[in-house]
């Protein structure tokens, strides 16, 4: 049964067992606007494979490594030297690029701040305000933050605990 799942999943992606297991590793590491931009392909690959399988269990596997493979190549065409392609493909792939090294920044100072999430509730319950609570983080943690992106993030934590009831 095992067998036969991975012998149809070869043939519909034309990709080795390795090359499967690239694939998978590099999807991992991407973040996450990349990888909902995978499942959306995904979709995509899905319905492009319907019609070509009979076996139902394996056209979603398929179609993930599917998706992630294209993605991973426009990954690949970044990092050449040689872009010899239509300008439609380059802007395409250069929109890409953007997603990736946008939140890649922008991720590290959320991911630090949900580190110090309760350091800095703590200090806005005792009242202390958004430029003392970012000189005690730059004093006690030594971590540099701006007071604007701690009044965005508690605001965002707001939300979310509304929305939670």
């Amino acid at each position: 049964m095992i067998q036969q799942m991975i012998k149809d999943i070869e043939q519909l992606t034309l990709l080795s067992k390795e090359q499967r297991k690239t694939l998978t590793r590099w999807f991992t590491r991407q973040n996450e606007l990349i990888q909902v931009d995978i499942f959306k392909e995904q979709k995509d690959q899905y319905f492009k494979l319907k019609s070509k399988c009979s076996s139902a269990n394996t056209i979603p596997l398929a179609a993930f490594y599917l998706a992630i493979n294209k993605f991973f190549e426009k990954d690949r065409i970044i990092k050449k030297k040689n872009k010899s392609h239509n300008l439609d493909y380059l802007s395409a792939i250069s929109e890409f690029a953007m997603k990736k090294n946008e939140e890649m920044r922008t991720n590290d100072v959320r991911e630090k701040l949900l580190n110090f999430s309760s350091f800095i509730f703590t200090m806005k319950k005792r009242g202390k305000s958004l430029r003392k609570i970012k000189q005690d983080l730059l004093s006690i943690y030594k971590f540099e933050v701006s007071h604007t992106s701690i009044s965005n993030f508690i605001k965002e934590f707001e939300k979310g605990e509304k929305n939670d009831y």
